[in-house]
């Protein structure tokens, strides 16, 4: 751009442009960030459907949690278990913890249990991230990746539902909303043959089947 009109003119011209630039970027970056009022979120996938497990992986673990307390995977037994792999950068993730938040707020005193998994990120960023959003569910670190990899998760998210024997039973490679009524279905099925195992099995069975779970678990140990 050439200036006739004088060296301090022109820088102020100049300098004018910069700032329009600067603040055109800006509102384009805040109308990215935010949807437009009344817009449905882009970060949930509306049609996305839990898959029936076909994997033949279904490992153990003992992991920190951001508390600094140790969790087992068996500590969970009897409980439906949503396995939850995620990282505090993935955006998708962050919305679909309130989802997962709003589903264990909605099963209080049901056998359902949301537990994530975080993939390799520094404890205080994981901690810091978990108190900002009031999580009530555990959430536990998989520091070096361990975990994540002997679950075959190769991508975040990703969760796996699990019924009350800790069989995994679903898997999904996406954000969803958890509270949606078909999604919310599947997981009351399994939570529901648990109440029906629970009305049918005899005393004496249920006594022979725990006491043979236990020595088998000892067993492999």
């Amino acid at each position: 751009m050439q200036c006739s009109a004088g060296r301090y003119y022109c820088n102020a011209i100049k300098t004018r442009s910069i700032i329009s630039l600067l603040q055109f970027l800006f509102i384009a970056s805040i109308w990215q960030a935010y949807p437009a009022n009344g817009a449905e979120s882009s970060q949930l996938a509306p049609t996305a459907q839990l898959r029936p497990w076909t994997g033949t992986t279904s490992a153990t673990f003992t992991l920190d949690d951001v508390g600094g307390e140790q969790r087992t995977l068996e500590s969970f037994r009897g409980h439906v278990v949503l396995l939850h792999f995620f990282a505090t950068w993935c955006a998708p993730c962050v919305e679909e913890f309130t989802s997962l938040q709003k589903l264990t707020d909605e099963s209080r005193g049901l056998p359902i249990t949301v537990v994530a998994i975080d993939v390799a990120e520094v404890d205080v960023r994981v901690r810091t991230f978990v108190a900002k959003l009031g999580v009530q569910f555990p959430v536990l670190l998989d520091r070096d990746r361990a975990v994540t990899k002997a679950w075959n998760v190769i991508s975040l998210p990703t969760t796996i539902v699990l019924d009350s024997n800790l069989t995994p039973r679903f898997i999904i490679e996406d954000a969803i909303d958890w509270t949606r009524t078909d999604i919310r279905a599947s997981i009351e099925k399994l939570y529901q043959s648990i109440k029906k195992s629970e009305r049918t099995k005899p005393a004496s069975a249920a006594g022979i089947c725990i006491s043979t779970t236990q020595h088998a678990s000892l067993g492999e140990d």
